[in-house]
């Protein structure tokens, strides 16, 4: 079980990252009401296909419908 001493998941905009913070809150029985904020600065540098960011629109519709079930 995570447990999360605030109310906020800080991400990078990768859509590996992304994917990681989907998964791991999927079981968490509060995530409802925990709030992801992909950061842009918050990434490492260009180092393959997985590590190019996604644009905000697209982020919504594939990475929404993941994380609120």
């Amino acid at each position: 079980d995570l447990e999360f001493p605030g109310d906020t998941v800080y991400c990078s905009p990768h859509r590996r990252t992304i994917e990681t913070v989907c998964y791991m809150l999927e079981s968490h029985p509060n995530k409802h009401q925990l709030n992801i904020v992909v950061l842009p600065l918050a990434k490492e540098g260009l180092c393959s296909f997985g590590s190019v960011p996604i644009l905000v629109s697209e982020l919504k519709n594939e990475f929404q419908k993941k994380v609120i079930k």
